[in-house]
């Protein structure tokens, strides 16, 4: 056989190849698109799609191109790095079963690097309506729960909340998250059309009352922080009138809400009420947290610079908990992200956990495209705030929600 025979062959073979690989990576990108949508309302279908994200980018992956598209990006570092800590932290734990699990749930965070690969320029714009179609039914469908429609579900027995899919502890956070996004389209993409708008802002409006008719605080404080940061973005150019907008805009819209919405104002109530009846009883909402803080600080200045190792919080805090608290349970975690990384790994983990919110406002802020730019800006500085009062990316729910919209706003698209 010739030269030139051998090469015609070569490339009669290669290209139905490449073709089969284009198209598993067409489908792949299908198939992230309905992971947006199927978040919010299934564990089980988002780990199905997950899984099959994966299979998928296994059959169709060229690694070694795959590896150097991502090889300067930094969050994926910064991923990685604090993924190992949990994994190295393992020779220093006392509870190896429970380090495993602990290993186990933030193995979550692995998917970001695959998701970045997967997600194309043109599928991020539907990957995002796809996942804001599914708030609109999560909502559509509390609002029915709330106007007694229709029956309530799990969630809301015992807790009181119209929520469909998950817990007030997560869907707050997910309808801000969401909120954040329609006033992005409404305020601050500059090709929206008017059309887009009036949609973003009438979707505003019906996932801010939903927020304020569950009991979610976390959800309901970053709300607070997403207004005031979306006043400095829309006056970017112009430092003085935000502040004066947000100086203004902030009291009256607290204000407002406390006044219009029974159970924001039932639950401040309540949280101000625990805080100044501490002394007389720690078994409350807030009484609890703050034992968990001081409780958590404890061992933290016993152990301050490689912390307890992975997994072993619970042990550790049994501990204590005995000793300061004895007549309150004892806690998995904290409820707070920083105190959690502190406990297990000192002053490492917690910069660990920091370098990742650091990074992403870093890309954020070297952005010249609008959605990187403004809601790559937003995004940490959410789960910031909501990781003071939970462990937000232990969570399986809001660990995937951070992961989703990391992969579409922190990768180099060109």
């Amino acid at each position: 056989m010739d030269k030139e025979q051998l090469k015609s062959n070569t490339i009669d073979t290669a290209i139905p190849r490449d073709n089969f690989k284009t198209k598993l990576h067409n489908l792949n990108s299908l198939i992230l698109i309905a992971f947006g949508f199927v978040l919010p309302i299934s564990v089980s279908l988002a780990n199905i799609f997950g899984l099959l994200i994966f299979l998928l980018w296994l059959m169709q992956a060229n690694f070694r191109n795959d590896i150097d598209k991502l090889r300067n990006n930094m969050l994926v570092k910064a991923i990685l790095a604090f993924w190992l800590l949990h994994l190295i932290g393992l020779l220093w734990t006392s509870d190896l079963t429970s380090g495993i699990q602990v290993i186990a749930k933030e193995s979550l965070l692995l998917l970001l690097p695959i998701y970045m690969m997967v997600f194309t320029r043109q599928s991020t714009e539907t990957a995002i309506g796809a996942f804001m179609a599914a708030m609109l039914i999560s909502c559509a469908l509390s609002f029915l729960m709330w106007f007694h429609v229709i029956p309530p579900s799990h969630f809301m027995i015992g807790e009181g909340d119209p929520i469909e899919f998950m817990g007030r502890i997560s869907y707050s956070p997910f309808l801000t998250i969401a909120i954040y996004i329609s006033l992005f389209y409404l305020l601050l993409d500059p090709k929206a059309g008017n059309r887009k708008k009036i949609f973003a802002a009438i979707t505003a409006v019906l996932l801010s009352i939903n927020l304020f008719i569950i009991n979610g605080r976390a959800g309901q404080v970053s709300f607070f922080v997403m207004i005031v940061i979306v006043i400095f973005q829309y006056f970017n150019k112009n430092l003085l009138r935000a502040l004066t907008v947000a100086a203004i805009a902030l009291p009256l819209l607290i204000f407002t809400t406390y006044n219009v919405s029974s159970t924001f104002k039932n639950r401040a109530n309540l949280a101000v009420s625990e805080i100044e009846h501490y002394g007389n009883g720690q078994n409350t909402s807030v009484g609890l947290r703050i034992a968990f803080t001081m409780n958590s600080l404890d061992i933290i200045r016993q152990n301050p610079l490689f912390g307890v190792g992975t997994g072993d919080f619970l042990q550790e805090y049994a501990k204590v908990n005995q000793h300061n608290t004895p007549t309150l349970a004892v806690t998995g975690q904290p409820h707070n992200m920083y105190l959690l990384e502190l406990v297990q790994f000192g002053v490492i983990g917690l910069a660990s956990l920091l370098s990742i919110l650091y990074v992403q406002i870093r890309i954020s802020r070297q952005s010249s495209r609008p959605l990187q730019k403004h809601f790559g800006l937003a995004l940490p500085i959410l789960f910031a705030v909501i990781m003071l009062s939970d462990s937000y990316l232990l969570g399986h729910y809001t660990t995937m929600l951070f992961i989703f919209f990391s992969a579409i706003l922190y990768q180099d698209y060109a």
